[in-house]
C-alpha cells in the first residue's frame, strides 16, 4: 500500500513482504508516485501543498509468512493505518481476520445475494 501523507509531507509504503531495499518495490513505488504527482498538478494546481519533494519512507508493518495473505494484510493496513502507528498482529491472527471480513462482506446490507441459499445453508448445525 502506498500512502500520500499530506500531514507528514511524505509518501509511505506499507508492504508485508518487502522493504524499500527491494529494487522492484522501489521502482514500482517511484512509478506510482510519479503518476500521483502528475495527477496532483492537474487536479490540485490551486492547492498550497507542493508534493514534488516528498520523500518515500518504509512504514514497519507485520510481515507475512506466506505468499498468499498479502490482500488481507493490505486491507488491515487500509483499515488501521492512521499515519502514526500500525497495530501489531501476527500471522496467526490472519485466519480470524479472514473469518471476520468474510462475515462482514456477506452480512453487509448492500449484499443482495442470498449467500445462504447459494452455499446450500438452510438451517443451523445439526447434532
Amino acid at each position: 500500500m502506498l500512502v500520500l501523507n499530506l500531514r507528514e509531507e511524505r509518501f509511505e509504503v506499507l508492504d508485508s513482504m518487502r522493504s524499500l531495499n527491494d529494487n522492484n518495490l522501489r521502482s514500482c513505488c517511484d512509478k506510482i508516485i510519479s503518476g500521483i504527482k502528475q495527477c496532483w498538478k492537474t487536479h490540485y494546481a490551486a492547492s498550497n501543498k507542493v508534493i514534488d519533494n516528498y520523500d518515500l519512507i518504509d512504514i514497519q508493518v507485520p510481515q507475512q509468512t506466506n505468499n498468499h495473505d498479502c490482500g488481507y494484510h493490505m486491507l488491515l493496513h487500509c483499515e488501521h493505518w492512521n499515519g502514526v502507528k500500525m497495530p501489531l498482529f501476527s500471522p496467526k491472527d490472519i485466519v480470524n481476520v479472514q473469518k471476520i471480513m468474510t462475515y462482514k462482506w456477506l452480512s453487509n446490507p448492500n449484499n443482495e445475494v442470498d449467500w445462504k441459499l447459494l452455499l446450500g445453508i438452510t438451517s443451523g448445525p445439526t447434532i
